[in-house]
């Protein structure tokens, strides 16, 4: 067998048919190319859900004074609405759940709304007008849903956000 006729009839060939040569390269270069970011897409967004739902909270608004919730039947939350928000979430019941709370008073609220949005557009409420929040994070996010229906259609509580419902979205 001589190798030399092999490689110069191969040769041939593939002069012959350039054409084919090159869309067939640039067909594979393409579609290993949409494979590629597509398993990389794929890698980011299971470490970007995973690095969010470790960050995850539960957010328990309460009414404001623009409230028009059921739950919100005089406007504001009362002082002991909120105490006994607080009472809950610092509880017993709760505290093996809950690695930590945070409050921010309508006047936090306000202050983050004017910093994130500016002051023209913050103008349209007041710091009257803006929601007391807890903030609590979980020990483990999963148990979020135990918060959602302890707080969900009690007086003066005017939202719960689970903030772990994002990510959920992402997969």
């Amino acid at each position: 067998m001589r190798i030399g006729l092999i490689l110069t009839e191969a040769l041939g060939g593939l002069r012959r048919n350039i054409s084919m040569v090159i869309s067939v390269v640039l067909v594979t270069f393409v579609s290993l190319t949409f494979v590629g970011a597509a398993i990389l897409m794929q890698a980011q967004i299971g470490t970007m859900r995973g690095y969010w739902t470790e960050r995850a909270q539960v957010a328990v608004y309460m009414c404001s004074e623009i409230s028009e919730k059921d739950t919100c039947v005089d406007g504001g939350a009362s002082e002991d609405q909120v105490n006994a928000v607080r009472a809950q979430l610092e509880g017993d019941a709760l505290a093996p759940l809950i690695s930590e709370v945070t409050y921010d008073s309508k006047e936090d609220t306000y202050a983050k709304l004017v910093d994130q949005l500016g002051e023209d557009q913050a103008s349209v409420i007041t710091a009257d007008q803006a929601f007391e929040v807890f903030f609590v994070t979980m020990k483990d996010p999963g148990q979020s849903q135990v918060i959602s229906e302890a707080f969900n259609g009690v007086a003066g509580v005017e939202q719960v956000q689970d903030q772990l419902q994002y990510p959920q979205t992402l997969s």
